[in-house]
């Protein structure tokens, strides 16, 4: 019985339409519309702020009545599947893409996703990163063949329209700049989101970086991911561009080479 009610409950408050409790709330004195609303006003009211929390930049640069009309719309497009704030708002970039007043600025799509990878580092579970130090110890002749395990709090973006040079323009601006003002669609980016210090930042890739990394982060050995990069770029500076990841805390934990790997 409570849960039957919990349930009609729930979908006449993602659906703003109170008629379907009628069977299994009393009347009373105050209508039931009115009672009802008090409540819906509430919860979506509260959703949306959470996403207004996740998607802060997004937020200045939609306005706040456009983007607190698309957030209502998401909230009834995908509530809540899990009692927990900081694990919702997944999918709301997707989601602008389809609004037929958001889709002229694809920017802000990917600046959407570019502040959801922030948000997934910020909560993202603690890991020792590998440094300079872990890699002092190692033949350098077993380099090629080392693996690197993904830190959990870091992410990878390949942006099409440079949410990063979006992101820090509007996040500098101090009022809301509404969608007619943010910087039209830039050329693509390569962007690695990475938490240290308890402090989400960001930095851009080079394409022979990204191919690096991304190759590193789904299980590719030193050397083949490096011949990948190179392929990218012969020019690409491999010392230097792992020196970068290892002060970023990019990685968790390093693989020795396989048994019988040729090194």
């Amino acid at each position: 019985m409570l849960r039957d009610l919990q349930r009609t409950f729930h979908h006449a408050l993602l659906t703003g339409d109170p008629e379907g409790l009628k069977a299994v709330v009393d009347m009373g004195p105050i209508p039931l519309a009115d009672r009802f609303h008090v409540h819906a006003n509430t919860f979506i009211g509260f959703l949306i702020d959470a996403l207004a929390a996740a998607y802060p930049v997004t937020a200045k640069a939609l306005g706040t009545s456009l983007f607190r009309a698309a957030a209502a719309a998401f909230v009834r497009h995908a509530p809540p599947a899990v009692p927990q704030l900081s694990a919702y708002g997944d999918g709301f970039g997707p989601f602008l893409a389809q609004s037929l007043r958001i889709r002229p600025y694809p920017q802000i799509v990917d600046l959407a996703d570019l502040e959801w990878a922030r948000m997934a580092c910020y909560f993202a579970a603690d890991a020792r990163p590998v440094t300079v130090a872990d890699l002092q110890g190692i033949e350098p002749s077993r380099y090629p063949a080392l693996g690197f395990v993904q830190n959990p709090a870091v992410r990878l973006l390949r942006s099409r329209h440079g949410a990063w040079s979006v992101w820090h323009h509007v996040a500098e601006l101090p009022d809301e700049p509404g969608p007619q003002d943010v910087p039209r669609p830039g050329a693509a980016e390569a962007i690695l989101i990475f938490r240290t210090a308890g402090t989400v930042r960001m930095d851009r890739l080079t394409d022979a970086d990204m191919v690096l990394t991304e190759q590193l982060f789904v299980g590719a050995r030193l050397g083949d991911a490096a011949a990948a990069a190179f392929a990218t770029d012969p020019a690409f500076d491999l010392q230097q561009a792992l020196f970068a990841h290892l002060n970023r805390g990019t990685f968790a934990r390093v693989l020795p080479p396989s048994p019988g790997a040729m090194v």
